[in-house]
């Protein structure tokens, strides 16, 4: 089953079955809560993509993580004494995994409205980095919330029949459902108790945020609070991403787990089904760049659950093509995996491994090609009039919306590769993923609801 055919048979699995109207006894309407999270399930059942990941490290160094978390707490503690004498009324939830000139930690998706608005926000480094330039609100006292919560083991009237039986039915994929959920609404009746405490206490207009599928409970606060939320797009916002794409013909407005708006890198994202308020393309000059190209390296864009598709073509084409440079870009969270990798390719010459020291767009600017089986960087390839090489492996259909753009090559093996590198690059107008940050749209979204 294809990406494309997996979408739509989930589209019509959540309509068939009115997922979107069932509540708990609490009186929360569940689906949107789980639907994302289930997806990903199903998806990584089916083998379409593992997005499964080893964590070797969870127990080791117990006594440095002590102090790790009794720091937090403490500074956590600080900042909202200090946060008190302010006032606050834009909360911006970090994740700050770009690197800038001095070595500080930066979140390139807010970092401009940041800027904008810093002397009067709430900062929250939701990666508990400890390398941002002032010493930010960590949230640690959310994981606590969570770890005590789901402790409890709640179990959750999901009202609805063999559900277990459906996706069985539906997908032909077997996992304790119901054990998941009640994790999952756990999460989320944790997040509810916790910001409304938070966000009582300070009452900010507007939350500004990256999606990661688990700020639910965050959006139905500010939502029952009368709090506007602001989501910045990060990644490919389209139909074959769940958290984003939403089955048409079904009205949405008694959902509270939804942001208020969508600040989009640029108007093509707005196809998607995205029910939100507002959508607007707010741009990001970070992804924006113009294009200065030189050279004619090859990038292969990374991510830790394609490495094992991504490997032996990397290892094929450097052994078959010696007169160019092969760039193999690793994705932030490969940061410490760089040594490693660095370590297996030693014995070639025209193999570089890079991860934060550079950015996508450094090494797409001194590139020709760039192969991958599923990155946002295919876009900014095509922007920066470089040829995309998909690698027909996992969930590489999910770049379908761009199958019919001659710069896009659909490769099965290492020579479809080699007979189409050299190609021009077919210029047909310019495409617009990306446009700089547009200062006066967001400033005039600030006026309106801020």
């Amino acid at each position: 089953m294809t990406n494309s055919e997996l979408v739509n048979n989930f589209f019509n699995f959540e309509k068939k079955n009115n997922l979107f109207e069932l509540k708990t006894d609490d009186g929360f309407y569940w689906w949107d809560v789980v639907r994302y999270h289930v997806y990903i399930e199903i998806v990584s059942k089916l083998g379409v993509e593992n997005k499964n990941k080893n964590n070797n490290n969870n127990n080791k160094n117990k006594n440095k993580n002590f102090f790790k978390l009794t720091s937090f707490l403490i500074s956590d503690f600080l900042y909202l004494l200090k946060s008190k004498f302010k006032k606050i009324n834009y909360f911006f939830l970090l994740y700050p995994r770009n690197i800038d000139n001095n070595g500080f930690a930066i979140d390139n998706i807010s970092n401009e409205a940041l800027k904008l608005l810093k002397n009067n926000s709430f900062i929250i480094d939701n990666l508990k980095t400890g390398k941002m330039t002032d010493t930010p609100y960590s949230n640690i006292f959310l994981s606590l919330f969570r770890k005590i919560h789901t402790r409890k083991n709640k179990e959750h009237n999901l009202n609805i029949d063999g559900i277990d039986m459906l996706l069985k039915a539906e997908f032909n994929v077997e996992f304790r459902f119901k054990d998941k959920i009640d994790n999952l609404l756990s999460i989320f009746e944790a997040d509810i108790k916790y910001y409304n405490i938070l966000l009582k206490l300070f009452r900010p207009k507007i939350i500004f945020f990256v999606a990661t599928g688990s700020e639910k409970g965050l959006l139905y606060v500010c939502n029952n609070l009368g709090i506007k939320s602001a989501e910045f797009q990060h990644g490919q916002a389209n139909k074959m991403h769940m958290y984003y794409s939403y089955p048409n013909s079904i009205n949405y407005e008694h959902l509270k787990t939804l942001p208020y708006a969508f600040l989009s890198l640029s108007s093509y994202w707005h196809k998607t089904n995205y029910p939100v308020k507002v959508k607007l393309d707010v741009g990001n000059s970070a992804y924006s760049v113009i294009a200065n190209k030189s050279g004619n390296n090859i990038v292969v864009m990374c991510h830790d659950i394609y490495m094992s598709e991504l490997l032996p073509l990397i290892h094929g084409l450097a052994l078959k093509i010696k007169d160019r440079k092969i760039i193999v870009k690793l994705h932030p969270e490969q940061a410490n995996e760089a040594r490693k990798f660095k370590d297996d390719f030693k014995d070639f010459n025209n193999i570089d491994i890079v991860c934060n020291e550079k950015n996508s767009l450094n090494v797409l600017n001194n590139s020709s090609s760039m192969i991958t089986i599923q990155s946002t960087t295919v876009y900014e390839s095509i922007q920066l009039s470089v040829k995309v090489f998909l690698y027909k492996k996992k969930d590489y259909s999910s770049h379908c919306d761009l199958f019919n753009n001659k710069n896009v090559y659909l490769v099965d093996n290492i020579d479809q590769i080699i007979e189409n590198m050299d190609n021009e690059f077919i210029s047909s107008g310019k495409l617009t993923f990306f446009k700089k940050f547009d200062k006066g749209m967001f400033l005039k979204f600030i006026r309106e609801f801020g």
